[in-house]
């Protein structure tokens, strides 16, 4: 449906007997989308990924990760020190099946989406001494 071509909505649920997403049109309609049919807009107007099915456990509790948004790092058995932190979205890394993430710290890492939560906040920036 051309129609629908530039339109914003929200990811609600992954339909499984229809394999379609359930999305809440901006203008509150809802409609059930093929995956291959949408694309995820960043705030700030970028393309991000669309999750897999296999990412979805059904529903969207949150809104979708893409690239510039900020993440908290959430659910590490193996690196438990990491929870917590904070970082910044770069790119989806197609090969390993994750985010690249600019850690506050400058440090990257490579992270599965059920591992990054999203945030509001802004990046730390340390004061530059007055001269």
């Amino acid at each position: 449906r051309p129609e629908l071509n530039g339109q914003r909505g929200e990811l609600v649920e992954w339909v499984e007997s229809e394999e379609r997403w359930r999305v809440r049109m901006d203008d509150g309609s809802g409609k059930l989308l093929k995956q291959s049919s949408m694309k995820v807009v960043t705030p700030e107007g970028g393309l991000g990924i669309l999750p897999t099915r296999a990412m979805s456990d059904s529903r969207v509790a949150e809104p979708s990760i893409a690239q510039s948004c900020r993440v908290r790092i959430a659910g590490l058995t193996a690196q438990p020190h990491l929870n917590g932190q904070l970082g910044t979205v770069m790119e989806w890394d197609d090969a390993e099946a994750r985010w690249r993430v600019r850690m506050d710290d400058g440090s990257g890492k490579m992270l599965r989406p059920t591992n990054l939560e999203l945030v509001d906040e802004l990046p730390t920036v340390a004061p530059t001494p007055s001269a």
